[in-house]
């Protein structure tokens, strides 16, 4: 039987053991999108330092460009600043064994034009508004603006942003990067029929809908190599207003795992749909049928914490490791947690995202 603590070799990227601590967003960055030193207030170098026992990490999203922000205080990866300072966190994360890896991202029409060059409507496929919830800017929330659609060019020009993203991510000392393609965000926009009703090459089949993700992945590939890109995918989410029509969910995400599947991706990681979801009009797509259609490394996480055995049963059957969020904001040792069958803190959903120190670095370790 796998177990959690046997190795992973992800394209040539070895991993100790198969607990993966997800990307989560907690907005503790600068107002320059810089991730904190350890000697910060608030430190990120420290926040992912804690949690290295990982075999491996993925940061939280982090944008490839100005345009791409949705969030407060949210890291980049696109000046020297945001890259020096990820490159201190990475040396230290791989300085206590743990591998890591970059997720970037766009928020597409989930931003605001406060976060906009020039005050402009944020990107989008098509000039639909987010129907679910709020922004959040730095005013506080704020509605969610009608996006303006993306020229040809401007798509183009996105896909280059990536590129460059995947580069830096490399400068930054990560181990790759995982292309946030999931929850709402500006890649599964393009992706699900109710946010893009575009009528030229990037809308409409599902051939056509793809082929945003499709571009992105190969200039990604093509500028830090095969096995150093991933992908995230939400089949049956409906996060931030983007579902795709009941009856038809299963199969475009049967075709998009399959196209990923013949492009030579590091891994496929996938949140699976949750109740919310369904409440929502979303499908709850088995990872079962993600496996059938993705020869792959299957990274997999969403409610593994309350299961007995933390999802370890189809551990080398089903998929290959799986990533924890909230129990690894609260258990910096969860891996040692895990092995020891010992009590687990209890998160605070009310620090999750923004504030100081506490609810971020101060949950003590079982030794403590």
């Amino acid at each position: 039987m796998t177990t959690f603590f046997d190795e992973l070799t992800i394209a040539g990227m070895k991993l100790r053991n198969r607990v993966v601590m997800s990307p989560l967003t907690r907005d503790r960055a600068t107002v320059d999108l810089v991730p904190t030193d350890r000697d910060a207030e608030v430190s990120m170098l420290v926040y992912y330092e804690q949690r290295a026992s990982a075999g491996l990490i993925i940061s939280e999203a982090t944008q490839v460009s100005t345009d791409g922000q949705g969030y407060p205080l949210t890291p980049g990866v696109f000046t020297p600043e945001q890259i020096a300072g990820w490159k201190k966190i990475t040396d230290a994360v791989h300085a206590k064994g743990a591998k890591m890896v970059c997720q970037i991202w766009h928020c597409g029409r989930t931003s605001h034009e406060s976060y906009q060059p020039d005050g402009k409507a944020p990107p989008a496929p098509s000039a639909i508004a987010c129907p679910d919830g709020e922004c959040f800017t730095m005013e506080g929330p704020k509605p969610f603006p009608v996006p303006r659609e993306m020229t040809v060019e401007e798509i183009k020009n996105c896909v280059e942003q990536f590129r460059q993203g995947a580069l830096n991510s490399i400068e930054a000392g990560f181990d790759g990067v995982e292309i946030h393609a999931g929850n709402g965000y500006l890649i599964d926009q393009f992706l699900k029929d109710n946010s893009n009703k575009r009528t030229d090459d990037y809308g409409g089949s599902l051939e056509n809908r793809f082929r945003f993700l499709k571009e992105i992945v190969v200039a990604c590939q093509e500028a830090i190599g095969k096995d150093k890109v991933a992908v995230h995918l939400t089949p049956g989410g409906t996060f931030n207003g983007t579902k795709d029509k009941a009856e038809e969910a299963t199969g475009n995400h049967e075709y998009f795992c399959k196209q990923l599947n013949g492009m030579g991706i590091s891994y496929l990681h996938i949140k699976l749909a949750d109740d919310q979801d369904e409440r929502h009009g979303g499908v709850a797509i088995p990872i079962e049928t993600i496996r059938k259609n993705f020869d792959g490394i299957i990274i997999t996480n969403n409610r593994y914490h309350e299961k007995e055995d933390f999802g370890e049963g189809d551990l080398g059957k089903v998929y290959d490791a799986v990533a924890f969020g909230r129990s690894f904001i609260a258990n910096p040792d969860l891996p040692a947690r895990i092995a020891k069958k010992a009590p687990m803190n209890e998160w605070d959903h009310t620090s999750f995202f923004g504030g100081t120190e506490k609810g971020y670095t101060d949950y003590p370790f079982m030794d403590e």
